[in-house]
């Protein structure tokens, strides 16, 4: 698969939310799942079986790029030594990053808790 085929093949599945959102509801139902790798396989003339694995090849590779581009924003860098990805697929793939947020953290350390106290033997 070239690259613009692999764009195209992004495309589609972006237009599938259910392949890559885990906050859609169709997320986890492998029967609609396999009919969109089916979809997919018809538009990019590629067996679904080798698209599911270009598929994790590609989020491997984004991760990769995504976490040298963030860890990049270090304390004192200078806008010379940011590592602006340069991956053909990044920007296709931008979408990710909507899965990959966290989201609200609960502070579960009480910094005012009394431990009780332990009795000596």
């Amino acid at each position: 698969m070239n690259d613009e085929e692999t764009l195209v093949f992004i495309d589609q599945i972006f237009r599938r939310k259910s392949l890559w959102d885990r906050r859609d509801d169709n997320y986890k139902n492998n029967t609609i799942k396999g009919d969109l790798w089916n979809e997919i396989a018809e538009v990019v003339e590629h067996p679904a079986s080798l698209l599911k694995d270009k598929w994790s090849s590609l989020q491997s590779t984004y991760r990769k790029y995504r976490s040298n581009y963030k860890r990049s924003f270090v304390t004192g860098s200078g806008a010379e030594e940011i590592a602006y990805p340069t991956w053909f697929a990044y920007s296709a793939m931008r979408f990710l990053d909507s899965t990959t947020e966290s989201g609200a953290t609960q502070n579960t350390y009480y910094k005012d808790f009394n431990y009780p106290k332990l009795q000596k033997l």
